[in-house]
């Protein structure tokens, strides 16, 4: 699996939500891959911006870049890009066992 190219305000930037990416995302937030699949029903912000956190992290290293993006940084990158939230949880969702064309997409609400 390659990196998606997702669009940001600072230009597409390589996601990537694969083992590497769900392992440590899970292993960071003490959560089994049970807690994972309960995500989709409900999701605190801390947990939001770390998953999309990770999968930046991850596009980065199957693309061989730097990545010096903090928690912060994806904070304001979301305020800033318009959809961003949402293309990123597409990507993730897709990503997932059935997740492509499924109707099985994880989606986040905006407050």
């Amino acid at each position: 699996m390659t990196a998606k190219q997702i669009q940001t305000g600072r230009g597409m930037l390589p996601f990537s939500w694969g083992m590497a990416a769900l392992t440590r995302f899970c292993e960071e937030n003490n959560l089994t891959l049970n807690d994972f699949a309960q995500l989709e029903k409900e999701m605190r912000p801390t947990l939001l911006l770390s998953l999309i956190w990770h999968g930046f992290k991850d596009g980065h290293r199957k693309e061989r870049k730097d990545f010096d993006l903090t928690v912060d940084d994806i904070a304001d990158l979301i305020d800033e890009s318009e959809g961003l939230m949402e293309r990123c949880m597409e990507a993730v969702a897709n990503s997932m066992p059935g997740g492509q064309g499924n109707g099985n997409k994880a989606k986040a609400k905006r407050a």
